[in-house]
């Protein structure tokens, strides 16, 4: 919810002032978050998860499916989480447009997250990442195209499929998978694979794309979520083997 009322006021606030003006925002609102941190209740710490070699006992090809599927999908946001900003731009979209445009996507992730509990129990955790990767297929495909502000206001909805979706599969899965003394290890490994080469190698590489055919640049990230969608219905057969 923060963030999408920070979207919508900065979005607002940026309406015709200089870049110099993200900077203040990005400083100020950092050290907000900084301060926030001395309000946090001390609870204590646990640290029978650290135990030397623990992260071995994740390689299994089914964790490996897995993470991959989840790190295709955080990858294929590349694109719009470095440049959709700009493409919508050179559309012609203002920037108020294009904050409500963001503060859409993440009001449809914050609906799905309240009834998250539910959609895992009707869909099953690989159905439902699957969906998810699916949203993503559709939702480039459809970027890499439109021009059409009532089409983009249908398209953001998805953003709860490959955000939210995905995201809730990916809880379920560790949590009704992983040992509970291995938690710690394996939320670690998730956070690093997805953010490390999910967003840090592929955000590299999207930026080329971008700089050499513009918004046909989301159909790349199409085939990276298609790459997921196949990866996801495997983990589903593979899990399914396990519980017969």
């Amino acid at each position: 919810m923060s963030f999408i009322l920070t979207t919508l006021l900065g979005g607002r606030v940026l309406n015709g002032r200089g870049a110099d003006t993200i900077l203040y925002l990005i400083i100020g609102l950092t050290a907000l978050n900084l301060l926030s941190c001395g309000f946090l209740p001390r609870a204590a710490t646990h640290l029978h998860d650290a135990q030397p070699g623990a992260w071995r006992r994740l390689l299994t090809l089914r964790n490996f499916v897995f993470l991959t599927a989840l790190m295709l999908n955080t990858a294929s946001h590349s694109v719009y989480y470095a440049f959709g900003t700009i493409h919508w731009q050179s559309q012609g979209f203002s920037d108020v447009t294009i904050s409500w445009l963001w503060a859409e996507g993440a009001m449809a992730e914050a609906v799905l997250f309240f009834f998250g509990a539910k959609a895992v129990e009707r869909l099953g955790l690989a159905p439902l990442l699957a969906l998810g990767t699916a949203c993503g297929v559709l939702r480039w495909t459809v970027l890499a195209f439109t021009a059409s502000l009532p089409v983009l206001v249908l398209v953001q909805l998805l953003h709860a499929g490959t955000v939210a979706a995905v995201g809730l599969a990916g809880m379920a899965y560790l949590s009704r998978t992983v040992p509970p003394r291995y938690t710690a290890t394996s939320q670690a490994v998730c956070a690093a694979i997805n953010s490390a080469i999910g967003l840090g190698v592929f955000m590299l590489a999207a930026g080329a794309l971008y700089g050499a055919i513009g918004g046909l640049a989301y159909l790349a990230m199409a085939g990276l979520s298609a790459l997921g969608t196949i990866l996801a219905l495997q983990l589903g057969r593979m899990l399914a083997a396990t519980n017969s």
